[in-house]
């Protein structure tokens, strides 16, 4: 059955657990007296360029969209341009820039707590919020500008809508305007960076294409492909010779160099789970390893593996 969403005193709770990781964010910006980031990928910069374009930072006025796509060439445009309107009211320094990470940070919040309810209750949804909110690689990402708070935000988002989209009817999914938001949200997440397609593409074609199956869903998919190519396309057509040797520069060529393994290579599977200790923190890792391990145990007669070594196990004693 469909799931209500949280009420009043799941709400404060998310909100406590937001305003306290702006809180400490807040205070570790004060007291770190070394250097800011010279900002060496230009995200900064670009938030600058893009909010002067807007004619809403001093030194810049509006030119026209054209003009506008010309500022990214290489990576896409939306956390630019979000950034660069937040700066008109925070400020062009990097500490005060860094306070828009609050704002991907609570969108990833919400959608995580509101994944965990969806998955296992109200208290999964929030205790897998608060991992969320002192997991060492969040906070990392919380204070450096870059693109990867956002597009976390906005992958995990898409990918939450779209598993809502794809429940039964019965269960509260196969809505029009469920489509219509996982669409908007899919290419919000290609509009912060391109690779957001290595996360997004594979269960979105998987969903889709059964979907397809569904006459009464065929409308909706249709519907969120035209939304998606619609958003898309301005930026890819204006750029679309930078975006593809730019991507192959900076993904490929780029991790080569810096000795990562190739995609096809074994060992790229193992990349970044063998660093999963270190970003969700040692606590944090070990208690949800355990509570999977749990959870496994308790639910043994539904897992394929258990039943078939029960009945084997059965037959040799027959």
């Amino acid at each position: 059955m469909y799931k209500k969403g949280y009420g009043l005193k799941g709400w404060i709770l998310i909100s406590i657990l937001w305003l306290l990781s702006i809180f400490s964010d807040h205070i570790w910006l004060t007291l770190d007296k070394g250097l800011p980031s010279w900002d060496q990928a230009e995200y900064l910069t670009n938030a600058i360029d893009h909010g002067r374009a807007f004619g809403l930072l001093d030194g810049g006025k509006w030119e026209g969209w054209h003009s506008l796509l010309e500022l990214s060439p290489k990576m896409p445009p939306l956390s630019s341009i979000i950034s660069g309107t937040f700066m008109s009211f925070s400020g062009e320094d990097s500490d005060s820039a860094l306070r828009i990470m609050s704002l991907w940070h609570g969108l990833l919040l919400i959608t995580i707590a509101y994944w965990g309810k969806d998955l296992g209750g109200k208290l999964l949804g929030l205790i897998s919020a608060a991992i969320i909110s002192i997991a060492p690689a969040i906070i990392a990402l919380r204070l450096n500008f870059t693109l990867d708070l956002p597009l976390s935000s906005a992958c995990i988002l898409s990918l939450w809508l779209l598993g809502n989209w794809r429940q039964k009817k019965e269960e509260g999914g196969s809505k029009f305007q469920q489509a219509i938001f996982t669409s908007l949200a899919i290419s919000s997440s290609l509009l912060i960076k391109q690779s957001a397609l290595l996360f997004i593409a594979p269960p979105a074609i998987w969903a889709f294409s059964i979907g397809f199956r569904e006459r009464a869903r065929r409308i909706q998919i249709i519907t969120s492909l035209l939304i998606i190519i619609t958003t898309i396309f301005p930026w890819f057509h204006q750029n679309w010779i930078s975006i593809i040797s730019g991507t192959n520069r900076a993904v490929i060529i780029s991790g080569a160099k810096e000795g990562d393994p190739g995609p096809l290579d074994p060992e790229s599977f193992i990349w970044y789970p063998r660093l999963w200790l270190d970003q969700f923190g040692k606590i944090p890792f070990i208690g949800g390893f355990a509570g999977l391990l749990l959870i496994g145990w308790k639910k043994r007669n539904e897992i394929i593996f258990f039943k078939y070594l029960n009945r084997k196990t059965n037959n040799n004693f027959i």
